[in-house]
């Protein structure tokens, strides 16, 4: 077969797929509030289907309608939770210290290249501060109750590790700092996480090299809209600089995503 390919002037209009990093974020903050928000325009995959489960395996429950994603938040943790994480790494690494900040004994299970994914810096820092780790490999088991306190965390290495802990840290009892010993290189990343928190009522102070997280704060129901991701509309944007005429949807005009700069560019 011949396919002849002759230059032509791009229009029309594109919706962008929601960005999958927002929606991992949105629907944890949902499980972790009590009471129900609705979070529309998602964008489903096997990483987002894994945190549903993971949360699910955790007391919070899901309706699941197209797009958009009813959450009933966790009013009581088990005791016990076996959690499927795919092959998502940001399943396994946002959702292993919130486990053990409800005080769950979790099992975390993995496939693919997942279990390759090094979990040291939870290794080390989370059994400074209450949890236990039962199984060293994956699957991994978790067992005691986190605790407020001092976290240091390399930037350099992944920053879904700082995600993980500002998720977890509110829910205790305490107040808690985690120090980054080097400068974090995926700041944006934990600028969406913050970005999002705060909408769901968690407050988290923010210097150059560290984030102060007062204990005892409370998740909020809220009903949010997942934006387009910014990284999928860099092609079209620079379609547009290229004299292309696309009108392009979805997007926020005040994200956080690290990708919004293409529209500077």
């Amino acid at each position: 077969m011949d396919i002849r390919i002759t230059p032509s002037h791009l229009s029309g209009r594109v919706e962008i797929p929601a960005s999958k990093s927002c929606a991992h974020r949105a629907l944890i903050c949902a499980s972790l509030a009590q009471g129900k928000s609705v979070i529309s325009g998602v964008s489903m995959s096997k990483d987002i289907e894994a945190t549903i489960g993971a949360m699910t395996a955790l007391g919070a429950h899901f309706d699941v309608d197209g797009t958009t994603v009813t959450v009933t938040g966790i009013t009581s943790a088990p005791d016990k939770a076996d959690i499927d994480c795919n092959e998502s790494g940001s399943t396994l690494r946002f959702i292993l210290p919130v486990a053990a900040a409800l005080g769950s004994e979790a099992t975390f299970r993995g496939r693919g290249r997942l279990p390759q994914r090094p979990i040291d810096i939870y290794k080390r820092e989370l059994t400074k501060n209450g949890t236990v780790f039962l199984a060293q490999d994956m699957p991994y088991i978790i067992g005691g109750k986190l605790k407020g306190g001092r976290y240091e965390i390399e930037g350099n290495v992944s920053s879904q590790f700082v995600t993980g802990l500002i998720f977890a840290l509110p829910l205790l009892d305490e107040d808690s700092e985690i120090i980054l010993t080097s400068r974090l290189e995926s700041r944006p990343y934990v600028d969406i996480t913050i970005d999002i928190l705060k909408r769901f009522g968690i407050s988290i102070t923010e210097t150059e090299n560290s984030f102060s997280i007062k204990g005892g704060q409370k998740y909020t129901p809220h009903d949010e809209k997942i934006e387009g991701d910014y990284s999928q509309a860099a092609f079209f944007c620079v379609a547009n600089a290229l004299g292309a005429d696309i009108e392009i949807g979805n997007l926020s005009e005040n994200s956080v995503q690290g990708d919004r700069k293409i529209t500077e560019m």
